[in-house]
């Protein structure tokens, strides 16, 4: 787990969609991201709204589909 607990541009994120199994991903940097690898960037909508978060917390974030809410599991 990072030092402070919280997501931070390194971190590997455990997530838990609605009705969907857990999804695991890695917060990098915009130079780094690589979605099929699920490596998103710190600039995107999902990493922007998991970075400073802590496990437990929930964050939402605006898809193409709608709302989607993502509850995270573990941070390492």
């Amino acid at each position: 787990m990072p030092k402070n607990g919280a997501v931070q541009v390194g971190s590997v994120v455990k997530v838990k969609i609605s009705g969907s199994p857990v999804k695991v991903f890695s917060i990098v940097s915009h130079l780094e991201a690589d979605p099929s690898q699920n490596k998103i960037s710190d600039q995107s909508p999902l990493g922007q709204a998991l970075l400073g978060k802590r496990i437990d917390d929930q964050v939402e974030v605006d898809a193409p589909v709608g709302k989607i809410t993502y509850k995270i599991v573990s941070i390492q």
